[in-house]
């Protein structure tokens, strides 16, 4: 038989069984009946063609029976070579972009996969789908096959990570191969046509089986072959992929211990600038003016600090270190913040915002305050941003109005902007992918996005979005929420400045070898009444804690002469200091430092830039101090003996004030109040009293101000 050519003929190894003959040699029996012998021989004579006759039929149908068989058989060894061929090739393809994969290379896997694709002619087409439904490749061979067979295989990179690969195989391959047989076993066939008995009938089948056999040993040999320089491939390829693991795991710890230096470097400085920034809004002396300023040095501040952390964040995310920590707190009073802080950004681009929200919304919830918090000030300063006029609203609704807890709550996120083409949704939630025009791409990281959806999953929900181009978007998500009933949970009311503590006073006792990082500890405890005592590195801080025997230690890690690890652990091992409270207070911010300074002893974590709310909340829960508050309660006009005292502007002035209340426009209150007080000093008071109302967004106060004045003018 013809032997199959071409490089997708030596890939299949078909084994074929020996086929037995289906009939025994045929004996014809003499009969001598006393019958003439010359009709005799006549009559034999016709019985012997009538049963070589009878022969040539069995033997043509047999023939043709064990054609189709053997056809049959061909097709399905055939096609079973070629899934085993394609189940290697399916663990080629695993073993080579795994790395890619786990690394979120995905450009590498698509064109891996693509090149792979166009080198095989076999291959009619090849999808490669994720977990998330997003299909990578999508490849289609340009001359189209008429018969194909599907083979579908799922390859696993880990325990939540995989590809679904599917393969369309040309049959015509195959099909050309079974087609070749046949013709062969047509020759054959008329080869043995013209034979006799059943020595031909032997030799027919040598001749039909032989090449066959020869053909089988051939291919095997080819295909044992193949399959030990597969082996050898993988075994190459395996230590390979060890080798480049190695490296991989070399670069991501050095990606961390990068990212970690940098986010110290880069938090050291923004901890003078932000702690001073806190510090000067404290001074009640400042101008409207002055205060504007340090007002903008936080903000500044704060929005640097913001894109620093979402990188952190996002390095959290992808090492699966990312953990949510539930609390429980106001809803309606952190919906209201959240819509203030939304409302200025707003009012800088004169965008109407709106907060909504039914009547259903829970007093107390519990669940990671500081992680909902970013997710929706990420999604609502994206709509502001790309929302130049129009409204922007927040809707909180509850969705399962029952009495038993939790509740499922939705939270919608409304813009009138410029909207997105599908185009641009299919990559808004990629890290560092930025949509839209260039000024707008031009503030953030591009990772806003991206972190929110991970936050969302990680909170058990789904961030959904619709947009249209020129109309607008929307993103909601649905969390489910415990309600905390008991008013001790949380703190349901907002409480003044905190001014001073009850009780003897308390030295607290500073370390860092930064003067700034010390100024500012120092300019936030001091005011309090707190005595602080500073020390510039590890050896002094054990000396200090040992001479002054303070009550709260604030000690920095990174430090010269010994670092703040070290003096922590020697303060732990003398008995006298082994009780005293220890906070770490640090530029380091990653799981690990904290995981440490836990190990070895410290009391509690405070991360820099410090925050005053931060650290006067962990003083409270670590000192048990009992903090004293500015009188902050809202008085009511009549009833303030400081209304009085005021000088009002002209009636002109009380009109155009009235106007911008009803209009809701706290801005333009602030830098009306900003002329007003360069008029006449008698109306400083006045101003001041209107920049107070409009930046806590006291709109019933400011109306009732507004409406004692303008009827007192009439």
């Amino acid at each position: 038989m013809r032997k199959m050519v071409g490089k997708r003929a030596l890939r299949f190894g078909t084994m074929f069984e020996r086929v037995p003959p289906a009939y025994p040699p045929y004996e014809t029996t003499k009969h001598n009946n006393g019958v003439n012998p010359t009709m005799s021989k006549k009559n034999a004579s016709l019985q012997h063609g009538r049963l070589f006759f009878l022969f040539i039929l069995i033997l043509l149908i047999f023939f043709v029976f064990a054609s189709l068989l053997v056809a049959s058989q061909q097709r399905n060894l055939l096609l079973e070579n070629e899934k085993q061929h394609d189940n290697l090739e399916f663990d080629l393809i695993g073993e080579f972009i795994s790395e890619s994969f786990l690394k979120n290379d995905y450009v590498a896997v698509r064109q891996f996969l693509q090149n792979w694709s166009e080198k095989r002619e076999y291959i009619v087409t090849l999808t490669a789908t994720a977990k998330n439904g997003f299909q990578f490749v999508n490849y289609t061979r340009k001359n189209p096959a008429e018969n194909t067979y599907l083979v579908k295989r799922r390859v696993s990179f880990s325990q939540d990570n995989y590809l679904d690969l599917e393969i369309a195989n040309d049959l015509a391959s195959i099909e050309n191969i079974i087609n070749e047989l046949n013709w062969q076993l047509l020759l054959i066939f008329s080869i043995i046509m013209g034979l006799l008995g059943f020595i031909l009938w032997i030799t027919l089948t040598k001749i039909a089986l032989i090449p066959l056999e020869r053909e089988i040993s051939k291919r095997t040999e080819e295909l044992r072959q193949h399959r030990d320089h597969l082996e050898q491939l993988v075994l190459e390829r395996t230590q390979e992929l060890a080798t480049a693991k190695e490296i991989a795991e070399f670069a991501s710890r050095a990606k961390s211990d990068f990212l970690s230096n940098m986010s110290h470097e880069l938090r050291t400085p923004l901890n003078g600038i932000l702690g001073y920034a806190q510090i000067l809004r404290r001074d009640k002396e400042l101008s409207t003016q002055q205060l504007d300023g340090v007002n903008i040095i936080q903000q500044s501040g704060q929005h640097l600090l913001t894109l620093i952390n979402d990188i952190l964040d996002l390095s959290k995310i992808e090492a699966r270190k990312m953990e949510l920590y539930a609390t429980a707190f106001h809803l309606p009073n952190f919906l209201e913040s959240l819509a203030g802080i939304i409302n200025m950004r707003a009012q800088e681009k004169d965008t109407t915002f709106i907060y909504e929200h039914n009547n259903a919304l829970p007093s107390g919830v519990e669940a990671d305050e500081k992680r909902l918090r970013q997710v929706l000030i990420n999604l609502l300063g994206n709509a502001v941003k790309f929302t130049d006029q129009g409204t922007v609203t927040l809707r909180v609704s509850v969705l399962n109005d029952t009495p038993p807890t939790p509740k499922k709550i939705r939270f919608e996120i409304i813009d009138t902007g410029v909207g997105m083409t599908p185009e641009q949704l299919d990559k808004i939630f990629l890290p560092f992918e930025q949509v839209g025009e260039t000024e707008r791409r031009a503030a953030g990281t591009g990772l806003g996005l991206t972190i929110s959806r991970q936050l969302v999953e990680l909170m058990e929900s789904e961030l959904h979005v619709k947009s249209e181009l020129e109309k607008g978007s929307t993103f909601w998500f649905d969390l489910t929420l415990p309600v905390v009933t008991a008013e001790a949970e949380f703190k349901s009311s907002r409480r003044g400045e905190i001014i001073g503590y009850q009780g003897k006073r308390r030295k607290v006792l500073v370390v860092d070898d930064k003067h700034a990082n010390r100024l500012v500890l120092h300019g936030m405890l001091k005011p309090l009444g707190f005595e602080v005592i500073e020390a510039v590195n590890g050896k002094e801080e054990v000396e200090k804690a040992c001479e002054i025997h303070p009550d709260i230690i604030l000690t920095d890690l990174v430090m010269p002469v010994m670092t703040g690890f070290e003096a922590v652990q020697k303060i732990r091992q003398m008995p006298e200091l082994k009780d005293i409270i220890i906070v770490a207070a640090s530029a380091s911010v990653f799981e690990s430092d904290q995981e440490r300074c836990k190990i070895i002893g410290c009391n509690g974590f405070l991360p820099k830039p410090v925050e005053a709310d931060r650290l006067f909340c962990l003083m409270e829960k670590l000192l048990k101090v009992e903090w004293v508050y500015e009188d902050t309660k809202t008085e009511t006009i009549e009833e303030s003996s400081e209304v009085g005292q005021l000088v009002p502007p002209p009636a002109e002035e009380i009109a155009i004030l009235f106007e911008l209340v009803m209009d809701g426009d706290m801005r333009g209150i602030r830098k009306r109040a900003s002329v007003i007080e360069q008029r006449a000093p008698e109306l400083f008071p006045f101003a001041r009293k209107l920049q107070s109302l409009a930046k806590g967004f006291q709109e019933k106060q400011l109306l009732a101000l507004i409406e004692q004045f303008k009827e007192g003018g009439k």
